[in-house]
């Protein structure tokens, strides 16, 4: 949006609100779709509707709440066709979320400079923490799943190390998933959509009997895509995992995917007191990932050995080097060595909750939870395989040849969780406390994973369309993961009088992480890592009025430390692999400063919310993959390093910004919400092995990556009656993200330079940053039809109308740049029946 001025469009935005809000009259009236009804003693209240939240471990009024918090409401979700974690981009202020390439499932999310992701093994945590139901989802592979029932989404931005745990450095999301409702209804929703795209969800509420009701929902979500595949391949992994793994063909379409999913919600309430509530959650997705586009070639010996290959191709009757390199959305991938995978999930929660008198609860949360990921390959260069010649003639002419895949990855595995929190809820009129106990385990079991260690191909060839590497055997599969957190924390508020409040709060974590690697072959390596942290907050809330809430904050957070394996190589005098010693990264930090203004106007016709932040990290922890430099084999020879994927501690960093969110109802039937965010990041201090793996040598020039300045959102919806209780309503929503860097790498071309290779990649440069972008939704339905005893919802709507595809992420991994553009226009038709 290259001349887009930022500044006036959220002005307007804002300015159009407020004056909405001031021209509303002074009289309260219904406000369908953003109004609610409540009793303040004999009168009725109309306005903008109250919105419950959990962000500090209890329900309370969003206004009450001395946390910056977005709650998204099943209306919301419903609207803005949010079905995963990836549809979240956007739709709260600073909450920047993309999809990553390689197939297993998982989201770069950003908020307030913090940037969660991928790690090289599971036992590292993410900054921006992600839960349902409380709970917490500890690994981040295979977490963009659908979840049959989602009733709220909470996104609590900034530090929420003292309630939320260790890995809130950056924020939390929560997922808040549909209970039963104790009265007998059927809801049927089915969507169909472009690319023969088509979902359907039912619900069935049971009415209460004898204080039990339950509820059950059923999905199936089919997601189709306009891009497919140059070319499929069947490569056999038979003879390299004993079997374990056949043969293993190319997906025909990418970004595909079939999803069922199971939710069932189990209310029983046997006192009057007591509250047991049990929720199972089952998924099974097959699917295909996101297409991943050949950009370039980085300044490396890998990055100059892929060019030569890919440029080869064409002598072996095979696309141009301009056909593989693509720098736009395309409808043809190079991604053969991408199969499709399926993940399945499982997990049981147990609520038990009892009020012991007026002042006094207790809460028990007990959840287990198992995630599993079939064997698939998924390419990371964006080329698929090249041929190359494997046998030649006297006279030198290649006689046969073979597939080679650049780079791809190999999975998968099978994840375990336990928790169980116990907390205790204390409200007098003096004080109101909350403390609790927690415990949260995470593992790999041993021999889940068909292909064992290492799980990367890097310039492979397939004789045959075969993997030759040597049997792996049980002990090639025994490697395993380990990761257990033992938490205890409190938090109590003083009413001071009132209309002021003190809280203050502390947690003390215990991480212990166990990691026993094969890499390298018997005997294998054990990296252990254990240490206990504390985690502080302090507080000051003043509430003049019922209607305003003022606060200012400090908080810390941290995630742990632990050990990456160390890199591998190969003994040029002995053949065989060896690893590098590990390598040990510390607890990343957070401490944090924030202040904030709630109210609501105008009989609650108008709602602004504003948080003001600024937060310093340090020993900010990133993943690094090396392509390049030695590690000492035991003969003493400095041997080139063949694969190395780890964690380091990047270095020191700040943020400070801004974020609002305003919501007004100042005419009947209309409503206004605009969001956004402001936020400047700045490195302050960069570990030179991170830089140098940026390409640069000064902190300065190191790219702000994923890191967008501005974030902003706002939707209209008008609601029309019609006859009886039917309503027509318009919603139209729009988005705006300044310009991002996409990348977190420089290319240069002295190396091409240097082997006589004229190839120029400043493009690549350019291409990472992305210019602002401005995406349009909209939706027109017509709702509350009746059909008998049941009422009819029909919607029309479309996604991305302004048909933007940019470049979202660049994985620069040695050997080729590669990356993901966002999606096209997709349009469809929707209908709900609620009886």
């Amino acid at each position: 949006m290259k001349g887009f001025d930022f500044a006036y469009f959220v002005g307007c935005s804002a300015i159009a609100v407020a004056a909405a809000g001031l021209a509303a009259p002074a009289e309260a009236q219904a406000i369908p779709g953003a109004e609610g009804t409540e009793q303040v003693g004999d009168i009725p209240v109309r306005g903008i509707r109250e919105i419950i939240v959990t962000a500090q471990k209890r329900s309370e009024n969003l206004q009450n709440v001395p946390v910056a918090v977005t709650a998204i409401t099943a209306d919301q979700i419903r609207n803005s066709r949010i079905e995963n974690i990836a549809d979240l981009r956007s739709v709260a202020p600073n909450l920047y979320v993309v999809t990553q390439a390689g197939g297993n499932g998982i989201p770069t999310t950003t908020m307030r400079g913090q940037v969660s992701g991928a790690a090289s093994n599971p036992t590292i945590d993410n900054g921006i923490s992600y839960y349902i139901d409380g709970v917490y989802l500890g690994a981040l592979s295979g977490i963009i799943f659908d979840v049959a029932d989602i009733e709220r989404i909470e996104v609590i931005r900034g530090p929420a190390g003292t309630l939320f745990g260790t890995n809130s450095t950056g924020g939390a999301v929560n997922y808040i998933t549909s209970g039963p409702k104790g009265q007998f209804a059927i809801r049927q929703d089915a969507s169909y959509a472009r690319f023969g795209s088509w979902r359907s969800k039912t619900r069935v509420d049971l009415p209460e009997w004898n204080g039990l009701s339950a509820s059950v929902s059923y999905l199936h979500n089919e997601r189709g895509s306009n891009v497919r595949n140059f070319d499929r391949i069947t490569l056999d992994y038979s003879n390299e995992t004993s079997g374990k793994v056949g043969a293993l063909t190319s997906a025909k379409h990418l970004d595909e995917s079939l999803t069922d999913a199971v939710h069932a919600a189990l209310r029983w309430e046997p006192l009057d007191d007591l509250t047991i509530d049990y929720k199972f959650d089952w998924s099974r997705q097959k699917s295909s990932p996101a297409p991943v586009y050949l950009l370039g070639f980085p300044d490396t010996p890998g990055g100059i050995a892929a060019y030569q290959l890919v440029a080869s191709q064409i002598f072996f009757a095979g696309p141009a080097i301009d056909d593989y390199v693509q720098t736009e959305r395309g409808r043809i991938a190079y991604n053969d060595t991408t199969t499709r995978n399926v993940t399945k999930t499982n997990s049981h929660l147990v609520v038990a909750s009892y009020r012991a008198n007026d002042n006094f609860s207790i809460k028990n949360t007990t959840s287990w939870r198992s995630l599993e990921r079939n064997a698939f390959t998924s390419n990371l260069d964006g080329a698929g395989t090249v041929q190359v010649p494997i046998a030649f003639a006297g006279d030198g002419t290649p006689i046969a040849f073979a597939p080679m895949a650049l780079l791809s990855v190999r999975c998968c595995n099978q994840l375990r969780q336990f928790s169980n929190e116990l907390q205790f809820n204390l409200d007098t009129d003096p004080l109101t406390a909350t403390a609790g106990l927690f415990y949260y385990n995470r593992r790999t079991p041993p021999g889940t994973n068909p292909f064992g260690l290492p799980v990367v191909d890097t310039f492979q060839v397939f004789p045959g369309n075969s993997h030759p590497g040597a049997p792996i055997g049980s002990f090639d599969r025994s490697f395993y993961y380990k990761v257990r957190q033992v938490a205890g924390y409190g938090q109590v508020t003083y009413h001071l009088n009132d209309a002021v409040d003190v809280t203050g709060g502390v947690r003390y974590t215990q991480d212990d992480k166990t990691f026993f690697d094969t890499s390298a072959g018997e005997p294998g390596e054990t990296y252990s890592y254990s240490k206990g942290n504390f985690s502080y907050l302090a507080n000051v809330t003043y509430k003049p009025s019922p209607d305003l809430l003022l606060y200012a904050k400090y908080v810390t957070s941290f995630i742990a430390g632990g050990n990456s394996a160390g890199p591998l190589a190969v003994d040029s005098t002995t053949g065989n692999v060896f690893q590098g010693s590990a390598i040990p990264y510390q607890e990343e930090r957070a401490y944090s400063w924030e202040g904030g203004v709630k109210a609501e106007w105008f009989d609650r016709r108008l709602r602004t919310n504003l948080a003001l932040f600024h937060v310093r990290y340090t020993n900010l922890q990133t993943p690094i993959f090396a392509s390049s430099g030695c590690i000492t084999s035991p003969g003493g020879l400095c041997e080139p390093i063949v694969s190395s994927q780890f964690t380091t501690n990047f270095g020191k960093a700040r943020a400070y910004g801004l974020e609002f969110e305003i919501t007004a109802a100042p005419i009947d039937n209309l409503t206004l919400v605009a969001g956004g965010s402001y936020t400047d990041f700045k490195y302050l201090q960069i570990d030179p092995l991170v830089l140098a793996s940026g390409g640069v040598t000064r902190v300065e020039d190191y790219p702000v990556s994923m890191r967008p300045k501005v974030l902003t959102n706002v939707s209209a919806e008008y609601v029309v009656p019609l006859d009886g209780d039917a309503r027509l309503s318009m919603r139209v929503e729009g988005a705006f993200r300044s310009k991002i860097v996409v990348g977190a790498s420089r290319f240069g071309n002295a190396g091409f330079a240097a082997a006589g290779i004229d190839y120029d990649n400043e493009y690549l440069n350019v291409m990472n940053t992305q210019n602002a972008l401005l995406t349009l939704n909209a939706r027109v339905s017509v709702m509350d039809v009746p059909l008998g005893r049941a009422n009819a919802t029909v919607s029309v709507w479309g996604r991305n109308l302004t048909n933007r595809q940019q470049l979202n992420f660049v994985a620069t991994t040695g050997v080729t740049a590669a990356g993901l553009f966002d999606n096209p226009v997709t349009y469809g038709v929707d209908l709900s029946i609620a009886l």
